[in-house]
């Protein structure tokens, strides 16, 4: 327990070096002082650049494209398997009305009650059918193109939102690398204050200071960790694959 003397500032320890002390040590305390942020610093960028792996996402949520991300939506995305189907079923019809010519025709095969030998065969169209025919061809084949013409919208919305889906998610990784990195400026921040405190040369009020930074940054950084992931089921979503919800695990 401090002294309120020390706490306060009201004994010559909290002013920093007594008179009686050496001009040369006072210099080397303050120079030591001044490096010593800078050398946490390096120490953190190097911890980063040797150690990637300590604050980085895993490797296949890192390797998801946009790209590969649309190509996934293509295959996966529920609206785009909903229009397919719609095609495929326009062109199974359109298949089965190719057929209405034959049977708008009627083949009658002929031969003599005479005994004689005479036979002929007979074509008979039925013109009710045979428009029919014509009019139906129409309505499949309309039929057809907007259901060919729904799906590249269904694509191309799909792809806008898989797009923009895929940039906020980045955008929100982005900022959460950013708040855990002012943690650790705070935190190297709470450090030194904490030590040219308990040497007199820091306030209490600068020590609550930087704690209150780090207790801010660790909210800030919460929120931004619930956004990222809010963004990360979106894109899954969209993509319509649930399988890559456990591959950010």
């Amino acid at each position: 327990m401090r002294s309120a003397g020390a706490l306060w500032g009201t004994s010559g320890s909290c002013f920093g070096p007594s008179p009686s002390s050496s001009p040369t040590v006072g210099r080397a305390e303050k120079r030591r002082h001044s490096l010593m942020p800078r050398f946490f610093f390096l120490l953190t960028a190097a911890f980063l650049i040797f150690c990637p792996a300590a604050f980085s996402l895993p490797k296949e949520m890192n390797d998801l494209s946009v790209d590969q991300a649309i190509a996934i939506a293509m295959q996966k995305n529920p609206q785009v398997l909903a229009a397919q189907q719609q095609v495929l079923a326009a062109e199974a019809q359109m298949a089965q009305q190719g057929n209405w010519l034959a049977r708008s025709l009627t083949a009658n095969l002929g031969y003599n009650p005479n005994g004689m030998a005479q036979g002929g065969i007979g074509v008979a169209v039925n013109v009710g059918d045979l428009l029919n025919g014509f009019q139906q061809e129409k309505i499949v084949a309309s039929n057809l193109q907007i259901a060919r013409h729904n799906l590249r919208q269904v694509k191309l919305s799909v792809a806008a939102a898989v797009t923009a889906a895929s940039a906020d998610y980045q955008n929100q990784k982005r900022i959460a690398e950013i708040r855990r990195e002012a943690i650790r400026a705070a935190q190297s921040d709470t450090a030194v204050i904490e030590r040219l405190f308990a040497r007199g040369n820091a306030t209490i009020g600068d020590l609550a200071k930087v704690r209150l930074t780090v207790s801010q940054s660790r909210i800030d950084l919460s929120e931004s960790e619930g956004n990222l992931q809010k963004a990360w089921m979106i894109l899954v979503q969209q993509m319509g694959d649930s399988d890559w919800l456990e591959k950010r695990k």
